[in-house]
């Protein structure tokens, strides 16, 4: 019998494996599984199950690891249509969540609302009173500071990389840079 790690936070994978005769283990995330191959020896078999942007660094972590003893890596690409991949920042609509790599990063509802925007407009400048409109739908009544106090706090929530992708146009507003962040 074919012995498995599988990597996944998502246990209908974990059930297809096992069905199929293979004696399967899930771990959450590449550290777990490769704290799982020191305590237990390592698998016959990998499968990596992530999002579009994670499988490069999922694959260059396992390889690099001296705790894999060369055993296959199978990556299983989890395929939305809908999702914002900018790098290993992945917005799902769907599923109203943001990751970045394998961590999901905890926004409010307009912090979530105010990325997907600017993201999906890469490039293009706005003012905070246009950010208002389009994120508040209407008026907001305490003035437009408040689209700074959340700019802020996703720049912080996104780390260093991501945040610096919400650019401050001075003057005037915000963008989502149309470039890349290097890695």
């Amino acid at each position: 019998m074919t012995r498995a790690f599988l990597i996944s936070v998502d246990s209908r994978l974990h059930t297809s494996l096992s069905g199929a005769g293979m004696d399967t283990e899930r771990f959450d995330d590449i550290e777990q599984a490769l704290a799982g191959c020191a305590d237990k020896g390592a698998p016959d078999l990998f499968v990596v199950h992530c999002l579009p942007g994670a499988a490069g660094a999922a694959l260059a972590r396992l390889t690099e690891s001296n705790q894999t003893q060369g055993a296959p890596i199978l990556v299983a690409i989890e395929a939305k249509p809908n999702l914002i991949v900018i790098g290993d920042l992945v917005i799902d609509p769907e599923g109203v969540e943001v990751r970045v790599g394998d961590r999901l990063v905890p926004l409010t509802f307009r912090e979530y609302e105010l990325l997907k925007f600017l993201a999906t407009q890469r490039g293009r400048v706005f003012t905070r009173k246009g950010l208002i409109e389009a994120i508040w739908e209407y008026d907001y009544l305490s003035g437009t500071r408040t689209v700074d106090v959340h700019v802020r706090r996703l720049r912080s929530k996104l780390g260093p990389r991501y945040g610096a992708m919400i650019e401050t146009v001075r003057n005037v507003g915000y963008r989502f840079s149309r470039y890349d962040t290097p890695e």
